[in-house]
């Protein structure tokens, strides 16, 4: 499915980005893994490698805008043209508004959103040149809801940018051969809600908000991603695809 592609997925040192990895190398692709972790990195890249895949693990934190264009123009020198970008990376802060401090909120800002920006960059003229590419970037069902069982205001503005975001450079692109769509989980069982696990009551509280019954898992996530990527999902442009269990339904 992906034979003869290169694909660059960020925060891919574990959870949904590592599963995503996991897949796109599995159907083909060669990937880049990037993760301001260097050993989850390298973890992953070692991994992909186990199943055959050609793989490159490269640190980054990618709210740094100069190390972004470094490690994406090193991925393009030793593996292939980027053809496939996951948007992945991402924090989240639990502080109430009134409590939140400014610099906590540039730095969700600056790594659950900005960074897109940055990567994007890093790719989209060549993708546009080859006429061809696919962008994914990971947002959340907080930035339609405006939060939720954990994410406040600095999280939920910054996913909601990342919907924007998404919009306005798929109507861009789409003339170029471009598509550029979103994937929003809900409650996901992973390290990021580990709150959850921890306490009955909450988890209980959030399930009741769930029609499936069930938080989601990463394979969900990673498999929606992989559908936009391939070319399954060559008409959608401009979208979000929401993987929440039925929590939003608009």
């Amino acid at each position: 499915m992906f034979r003869g592609r290169c694909a660059v997925v960020t925060g891919a040192g574990r959870g949904f980005g590592e599963q995503i990895a996991v897949d796109l190398a599995r159907l083909g692709a060669s990937v880049a893994v990037l993760d301001v972790d260097a050993e989850a990195a390298e973890q992953c890249s070692r991994r992909l490698a186990e199943l055959g895949a050609q793989s490159l693990a490269l640190e980054c934190d990618v709210s740094d805008d100069d190390a972004v264009q470094r490690v994406f123009a090193t991925a393009r020198a030793e593996l292939a043209p980027v053809d496939v970008l996951v948007n992945n990376a991402g924090i989240a802060t639990f502080t109430p508004f009134l409590e939140t401090a400014v610099e906590e909120f540039d730095r969700v800002l600056a790594v659950d959103y900005t960074s897109m920006w940055s990567c994007c960059r890093a790719v989209a003229p060549g993708m546009v040149e080859r006429g061809f590419g696919r962008i994914v970037n990971i947002s959340s069902v907080a930035g339609k809801r405006g939060g939720g069982f954990l994410g406040r205001s600095a999280y939920s503005t910054a996913k909601a940018g990342v919907i924007g975001f998404t919009k306005a450079l798929a109507r861009e692109l789409a003339p170029h051969g471009v598509t550029v769509n979103a994937v929003a989980p809900g409650a996901m069982d992973t390290e990021m809600t580990k709150a959850l696990r921890d306490d009955p009551e909450l988890l209980a509280r959030v399930l009741a908000t769930i029609p499936a019954g069930r938080r989601g898992a990463v394979q969900d996530v990673a498999d929606a991603v992989v559908f936009l990527c391939a070319d399954l999902g060559g008409y959608l442009t401009g979208e979000t695809i929401d993987v929440d269990g039925g929590v939003m339904m608009e």
